[in-house]
């Protein structure tokens, strides 16, 4: 009866395990779609270390390129497509050093500058009718308190936000009708 019973419940887990999607599902390039590598190639041609994997969410599923872009320092970046091979964004980390100095100067003063830093900057750029593009501090307080400061190019603090720690920038996706 036991034996039963540990086989029915490994039965009905399996099943469960096999109802469930898994979002980061790795691909090889020979499985991203011919417009998406097209997309890729065209704005990415000196790489290293490219790795392709799929991302399904609920703006719709991307193809997401994790590499080291040659054409920019080396610096580990994302880039994120549709199906049909459309842009919607890039997720390039850098060295705090190498970020504009408008940003610095006003991240130097501001109410954050005694706050400890991240030496990594995300720089996002987002597909729109203009190319965006965000640069986003993390900083943590003495009290431990984590927040992401989020800087347009020339300097201006846009929005501070309190970390969640998820570590992700997926919702800075733009949706499929325009910029968020």
């Amino acid at each position: 009866m036991k034996l039963k019973m540990y086989l029915a419940l490994l039965a009905m887990g399996m099943l469960s395990l096999q109802g469930c999607s898994d979002d980061d599902d790795d691909l090889p390039n020979s499985k991203v779609p011919e417009a998406v590598r097209n997309a890729f190639d065209s704005s990415f041609s000196n790489t290293a270390n490219l790795s392709w994997e799929t991302k399904t969410l609920s703006q719709g599923q991307y193809y997401k390129a994790e590499f080291n872009n040659k054409s920019d320092n080396g610096y580990k970046t994302e880039a994120w497509y549709t199906a049909d091979g459309s842009w919607y964004m890039t997720e390039t980390e850098m060295p705090y050093s190498d970020i504009p100095q408008a940003i610095k100067t006003s991240f130097e003063s501001s109410e954050y500058a005694s706050w400890k830093k991240d030496n990594e900057v995300e720089r996002i750029e987002r597909a729109g009718t203009e190319k965006e593009i965000i640069y986003i501090i993390e900083v943590e307080s003495a009290q431990d308190v984590d927040m992401d400061l989020y800087y347009s190019a020339d300097g201006i603090l846009i929005k501070a936000v309190n970390d969640d720690g998820d570590g992700d920038n997926e919702s800075l996706l733009p949706d499929r009708t325009g910029v968020k």
